[in-house]
């Protein structure tokens, strides 16, 4: 299945609705705790009426440093890799005439990472090449071609023959990670791993078990689900300094509704946020690091009612604890590097006459 396809069904999904109230939301006290002062907020702000349309038509894969531009791929048959430039919403640039399969924009750089179509001996070729479509090179192969990452430091990683794989840019050449075993021919999405900026820790998600991996020392730490029978990970994201992984689990059986946690290989996991006790079918989307101190996630709420459609609530949420509903409304999510700028989808009321559009929304704090 290809990414887009996954993407698109997340945005049909996803509500029409706008709404932002700016109230926080105490997480309840754990078991055999007493409940304490309601953590501080974050004083962070985005109402429904500054959120705008960029005209910027599909679903995007990457987000330029500035936030200038956007890479996609497409139209079918092609599904070559292409540009947008936000004032040029209309033109979108041909960067590689390669039949792409999923692509990020390598953080601090004008390099875009991608993989391309499936070749039956080798599997699908990760490539790297500049926005402006010099120096295609390709720099490894994966075997599933929507697991894709790259760091701030210059580090593409992706799966290889149930393994990771990095890739350095700055020295120019790959080496595989040892000791990092993968499960599964196909993981789910890029939520099962997570490569820290720096490439010296991995964060693996197995069912419910969470292991951090320190890849200079080899030293693991493991953090124990629940023993619910049917718990799943949802996206998980590291700090900027490495220090700190937070990461969601949602489940089933028995029903219970998510919860946003924070984990490090030195302290224990603790929640940050359980949005919902009204429904049950809850699931993080995304989640994005701020900064040090400051988490932004957006959340999935499945309508218990036939009639009712689902939406999606952005929080921003602080390490204490503290949160503030952003608005509804939309899918994925991108971060602009100064953390000022917001970026989703959202599909119009002819959802299957037209394609879904980027939006925006500056952060106010």
């Amino acid at each position: 299945m290809r990414i887009s396809v996954r993407l698109a069904a997340a945005v049909l999904m996803a509500a029409l609705a706008v709404g932002c109230n700016g109230n926080p939301v105490k997480p309840p006290a754990r078991s055999g705790e007493t409940s304490q002062a309601e953590p501080a907020a974050p004083t962070l702000h985005l109402r429904a009426a500054d959120l705008r349309d960029t005209g910027v038509p599909g679903l995007v894969e990457g987000l330029a440093p500035d936030g200038s531009y956007f890479v996609a791929f497409g139209p079918a048959p092609d599904y070559w890799l292409t540009l947008t430039r936000l004032d040029a919403p209309d033109r979108p640039e041909v960067v590689a005439k390669v039949h792409t399969t999923a692509a990020v924009v390598v953080p601090g750089t004008h390099l875009i990472a991608f993989t391309g179509a499936k070749d039956e001996a080798a599997g699908h070729p990760v490539y790297l090449v500049a926005t402006d479509g010099r120096g295609l090179t390709k720099i490894g192969t994966t075997d599933t071609p929507f697991h894709l990452q790259a760091t701030a430091r210059g580090l593409v990683a992706f799966r290889s023959d149930g393994g990771l794989s990095v890739y350095d840019i700055a020295a120019g050449e790959g080496r595989r990670l040892e000791g990092v075993a993968l499960r599964g021919e196909y993981p789910v999405d890029n939520t099962q791993w997570a490569i820290s900026p720096d490439g010296g820790r991995v964060a693996l998600l197995e069912g419910q078990v969470l292991t951090l991996l320190d890849l200079s020392s080899g030293m693991r730490r493991t953090v124990p689900g629940t023993p619910d029978s049917e718990r799943r990970a949802t996206p998980g994201a590291w700090s900027p300094d490495g220090s700190l992984f937070a990461y969601g689990y949602s489940s089933m059986d028995p029903p219970t509704p998510p919860a946003l946690w924070v984990a490090s290989p030195e302290a224990a996991p603790r929640p940050l946020l359980t949005p919902s006790r009204a429904f049950i079918r809850d699931s993080f989307r995304e989640i994005k690091w701020l900064d040090g101190a400051t988490l932004l996630t957006s959340f999935v709420v499945f309508g218990q009612k036939p009639e009712a459609y689902s939406a999606t609530r952005y929080y921003a949420v602080s390490l204490d604890g503290g949160t503030t509903q952003l608005f509804t409304g939309g899918a994925g999510l991108f971060v602009s590097a100064d953390g000022e700028t917001l970026y989703f989808w959202r599909p119009t009321r002819e959802m299957f006459t037209r394609r879904p559009t980027l939006w925006t929304g500056r952060l106010v704090h």
